[in-house]
């Protein structure tokens, strides 16, 4: 099965996430039904974008504390 955000992850959302790490993967869904609503007319890429999202925040995002008890 082909990606279906292999055309938008690059240019459209990494730069989204860049600037505001903390932005959800809903908000990015949106703004991409928003900007092309022919491509995502409906919800069903939510779960394959949050994953995106979390793989993103874990290699790219902002450093997390580490507390050892």
């Amino acid at each position: 099965m082909p990606d279906p955000l292999e055309a938008v992850w690059e240019p459209v959302l990494q730069p989204i996430l860049e600037r505001d790490p903390a932005v959800q993967a809903v908000t990015l869904l949106r703004h991409l039904q928003m900007t092309d609503p022919d491509a995502f007319p409906d919800d069903r890429i939510r779960r394959t974008l949050e994953r995106r999202v979390r793989d993103w925040r874990a290699l790219h995002g902002p450093e997390r504390d580490v507390i050892f008890r």
